[in-house]
């Protein structure tokens, strides 16, 4: 519905409740001023990515990771790269 729709916090909310956490402890990837908004509408962190469609509209001035690459955007998370377990 369009209430659920970003920038409405709604889905972070949900999702938070979902994970059994505070939307504080979320990190909304994105790549518009919409993603970031809903983020920071519900109180969560915001990672603004470069290699989606609207990055380039996002103002400089808001609060936000801005990683050029899904790598950039792992060691910021401090994850290593592994390959994928296959079911055997």
């Amino acid at each position: 519905t369009k209430a659920q729709r970003k920038p409405s916090p709604l889905l972070l909310e949900n999702a938070a409740d979902r994970l059994g956490v505070s939307t504080g402890r979320l990190l909304m990837v994105g790549d518009s001023i919409l993603d970031l908004r809903a983020a920071h509408a519900a109180g969560a962190q915001a990672a603004l990515v470069q290699w989606g469609y609207g990055h380039l509209t996002v103002p400089e001035t808001l609060d936000a990771w801005r990683v050029a690459t899904p790598a950039q955007l792992a060691a910021r998370l401090h994850l290593q790269s592994a390959p994928c377990a296959q079911n055997t």
